[in-house]
């Protein structure tokens, strides 16, 4: 026969904290060791691992207003990301380093990690000097095709502005020529 007392299941579900408490004071050894080992093995992979820095850059690409007032960026944000990849990374073979990111539409971040904060510093001033450089070589060549149509729209205006004298001239000779043939036929009249 089974004894089915609901009391006799409570007691054997019941957690003794007494031997908890015994079970850890026998294995005290134990948990130190364990420790001690974890500790010294994270502080000699901590010691050995070479430092890490981080540089930070948020660069806002340019542009440039129009006679309409609106902003036009020089390049779009892909299309510099796209172009700072293939020269600074896939060239240099250096893809876990550098990361560059679109924030907006006219700004990158560039995130540099080195282990040293001059090399971090060094490579980011190479990457604005490259920006700097293709952004002033890109508004040059919009300033000379606006230098371009400037001198073909004055062109132009001085090839109207001649023909149009050339045309008074014209005209003023003919009213002459009309006038001295009036004015013959008038004295031609008087004499008959």
């Amino acid at each position: 026969m089974q004894n089915n007392n609901p009391n006799d299941y409570l007691q054997e579900d019941e957690i003794d904290l007494k031997e908890i408490f015994k079970l850890l004071i026998n294995s005290k050894k134990l948990i130190i060791t364990i420790t001690l080992v974890i500790t010294t093995l994270g502080a000699i992979y901590g010691f050995q691992k070479a430092p890490e820095y981080k540089s930070i850059a948020l660069i806002e690409i340019g542009q440039y207003d129009t006679f309409e007032n609106e902003n036009i960026l020089l390049e779009s944000a892909s299309k510099l990301i796209q172009n700072l990849k293939i020269v600074f990374i896939h060239k240099s073979n250096d893809n876990e380093s550098l990361s560059i990111q679109t924030i907006e539409d006219k700004l990158i971040k560039i995130e540099i990690h080195k282990p040293s904060i001059e090399l971090g510093k060094k490579t980011l001033d190479e990457i604005i000097t490259y920006i700097e450089n293709r952004h002033s070589n890109l508004l040059q060549r919009l300033v000379n095709q606006l230098k371009y149509k400037i001198e073909s729209l004055d062109t132009q205006i001085e090839y109207s502005k001649s023909a149009l004298l050339s045309q008074n001239e014209s005209e003023k000779i003919r009213i002459t020529n009309e006038i001295e043939s009036l004015d013959t036929q008038i004295e031609y009249s008087k004499r008959a």
